[in-house]
C-alpha cells in the first residue's frame, strides 16, 4: 500500500502530527507489527512501515512523532550527518520503521542491508517546500523515488 500524505500543512487526520494515530488506524496488529517482539528476532533489515521524504528536516518530524510509538526502533535513512554504514549496522537489528529520503533508501538497499520483504505500507510525504518543490518534482528525486519504488 501506498499512503500519501497531504501536501499543505493545514490540519487533517493525516498530518504528521497525526501520524502515530494514522498508523494504528493502518495496521490494526500496529503492536506486534511495529514492536520488535525481543532480541532474538529473526527480522533482520526489513521494516514494515517506510515514510519517504525529500529532506532530512522533513525527516526528524516524522522521527519526532514516531518515538511516540512505544518500543518501537525507527530507523533514520537520510544523509544529513549519517553515514550510510552507520545506517546498513543500524539496520541489521529488527526495525520495524524507517524514515528516509530517495536517494539514501535506495542506496541502503543497493548494498543489501534494506529489504522490502516485510514492507506492508510506504507512507509518501507529498510536501511542498518553500520553492513549492515536491518529492515527485524536485529533479533528480523524483528518478531516486521511482528506481525505489520499482524494487
Amino acid at each position: 500500500h501506498i499512503t500519501l500524505l497531504p501536501k499543505h500543512a493545514e490540519p487533517s487526520s493525516h498530518d504528521v502530527k497525526n501520524l502515530v494515530d494514522h498508523l494504528k488506524h493502518l495496521v490494526p496488529d500496529w503492536k506486534s507489527e511495529l514492536c520488535p517482539a525481543g532480541k532474538n528476532s529473526s527480522r533482520k533489515s526489513s521494516p514494515s512501515v517506510i515514510v519517504v521524504t525529500m529532506s532530512a528536516t522533513r525527516a526528524w518530524l516524522f522521527i519526532d512523532e514516531l518515538r511516540k510509538l512505544p518500543k518501537a526502533k525507527t530507523a533514520w535513512l537520510h544523509a544529513k550527518k549519517l553515514k550510510v554504514e552507520d545506517q546498513a549496522k543500524t539496520l541489521q537489528g529488527d526495525v520495524r520503521l524507517a524514515v528516509g529520503t530517495p536517494n539514501r533508501l535506495l542506496k541502503l538497499a543497493e548494498l543489501g542491508s534494506l529489504d522490502f520483504s516485510h514492507l506492508k505500507f510506504l507512507i509518501v510525504d507529498s510536501h511542498q517546500d518553500q520553492k513549492n518543490f515536491s518529492l515527485f518534482t524536485f529533479p533528480g528525486m523524483n528518478a531516486d523515488f521511482i528506481q525505489l519504488h520499482q524494487r
